[in-house]
């Protein structure tokens, strides 16, 4: 739901109800810095391309005013939120032009001199396709050819100077993106802090549902669409198995090998053996640690030839991000979890749909437990990917944080969209690693100093700063000042008060 459609559809009782915020019927639509040692060399090699990056997302230390190349005055609503991953440093930066205050929303990229953009290669990376801005300290005249036309141009080293208070010495790098925040509360964080403490659980709780709705609905229309529960629990479970990075690649790659054509009987190495077929991420034997892993990676294409593969596969289609991932996470781990999950296709949805549901906790506890106990092949027992050696102690396939996820994303919203009184598992929904876009959206709900241990422990909550975060922050447009969320908020406080 975009928050535009959402202040149109959404009222405010007299008597501030959380749920309000979040309508029972929802409407559902389908590294670290780079250093550079010689970023000042004439002070001090010490300061590197993050100390820019601080610069920019801290107003405290951004120049104003900000002058473009051409000069035109830029006026920075949201630097954009800081991206922990590969591609631009700040991303859905939101921006104002010149005297008549011209919106510009995109990403945004820092780097100390103008001719990195060319030497790290970003015109060729589809990733940067939506940088707007580029940020640097040195103003150096440079071919106009190197950076795209339509990317703006700001220089921080005169603004920077001319600040005698300035100093990079007094930033802290260790301390963003999250433990710092603007120095303003958000205008949603001066309505919260005029209403009463528990109306914090209460807009989160609320949030957290309207998101398993909105899932739940997604789902339904799937079903409907689909005909095959099967497959779309299976499509779900591969999404989530995917984590950040290849979410989309892992569910294009379920409808590209349905769960209707595994075929029975068949061992989970050989359902394995199909999925990196057909994703195109059977590896080369030569690449393997020891002799184990070779001889396992030669039966995985013995097995790949014998169901038909060898011919081709669909990974340009799938699109695998493969690079600076964890082993844990990596696809050829993942998958070999997928094929665990779903070596009789249909068992592990009947079983968990057939747990008893009087009590949530109960169920939580066994859904879990059914997801983190499958059994591993065994040279997955103790390896962490296909070519690492063997370790000394087991290694579950699937830890508690991503069953959790499984639990959250896949399995409770397809119930809630086949029997709508399953919500009431929502309340024992496990906690799980809070990433970067829950974070920001707690510090600017509830500020720099807020205890987080109300909305740490519960599974729920986390789903509803995720809410809060896809409906309002992520999809203004217009900056913080003008979120229906705060508005709304505002008014709930005005009738409090």
């Amino acid at each position: 739901m975009r928050a535009g459609e959402f202040s149109r559809q959404t009222g405010m009782a007299d008597n501030f109800n959380a749920q309000d915020l979040f309508p029972a019927d929802p409407v559902w639509i389908d590294g670290g810095s780079i250093r550079e040692p010689a970023l000042l060399a004439a002070l001090d090699p010490r300061w590197t391309e993050r100390h820019l990056q601080c610069v920019w997302y801290d107003e405290r230390w951004r120049p104003t005013p900000l002058l473009t190349s051409a000069g035109e005055e830029i006026e920075v609503v949201r630097p954009g939120r800081w991206n922990l991953e590969a591609g631009p440093d700040f991303i859905g930066a939101e921006l104002r032009l010149g005297p008549q205050r011209r919106p510009l929303r995109g990403d945004v990229e820092v780097h100390v001199r103008p001719a990195d953009w060319e030497r790290h290669r970003h015109g060729d990376d589809a990733r940067y396709a939506n940088v707007v801005l580029h940020v640097t300290y040195y103003d150096v005249a440079i071919d106009d050819k190197r950076i795209p036309p339509h990317i703006l141009r700001v220089a921080l080293q005169n603004g920077l100077t001319a600040n005698r208070r300035f100093a990079f010495e007094d930033i802290d790098v260790a301390a963003y993106p999250h433990s710092i925040i603007p120095a303003l509360p958000r205008p949603c964080a001066e309505a919260l802090l005029q209403l009463a403490p528990e109306r914090r659980s209460a807009l989160l709780v609320a949030a957290g549902r309207h998101r398993l709705r909105t899932k739940a609905a997604r789902l339904s229309a799937r079903l409907r669409s689909v005909g095959d529960r099967y497959q779309v629990f299976y499509e779900e479970v591969m999404a989530v198995l995917g984590y950040k990075r290849n979410t989309a690649a892992f569910r294009r790659l379920a409808e590209s090998l349905p769960l209707s054509t595994w075929p029975a009987g068949a061992s989970t190495d050989q359902h394995y053996a199909r999925l990196l077929g057909t994703a195109g991420l059977l590896p080369d034997p030569a690449w393997m640690a020891d002799d184990d892993a070779r001889s396992y990676v030669r039966l995985l294409w013995d097995a790949w030839f014998q169901a038909g593969g060898g011919m081709g596969n669909v990974a340009e289609e799938i699109g695998w991000t493969l690079g600076g991932m964890r082993p844990l996470n990596h696809p050829l781990r993942r998958l070999a979890a997928a094929a665990t999950l779903f070596a009789e296709p249909q068992r592990l949805l009947d079983r968990l749909a057939a747990l008893p549901t009087a009590d949530s906790t109960k169920w939580m506890k066994a859904a879990l437990h059914e997801l983190t106990t499958i059994e591993a092949p065994a040279f997955w027992q103790v390896r962490q990917s296909l070519d690492s050696a063997p370790g000394p102690r087991r290694i579950a396939l699937l830890g508690q944080n991503r069953a959790s996820a499984l639990v959250a994303n896949a399995l409770l919203p397809l119930l809630i969209a086949e029997n709508s009184s399953a919500e009431v598992l929502a309340d024992a929904l496990p906690a799980e690693d809070l990433g970067a876009p829950a974070r920001e959206t707690a510090f600017h709900l509830f500020g720099r100093d807020h205890n987080p241990a109300f909305y740490q422990r519960s599974g729920l909550m986390q789903q509803g700063l995720l809410a809060i975060y896809q409906d309002f922050c992520l999809t203004s447009r217009e900056g913080c000042l003008d979120c229906p969320l705060a508005v709304r908020l505002h008014q709930a406080a005005t009738v409090n008060q």
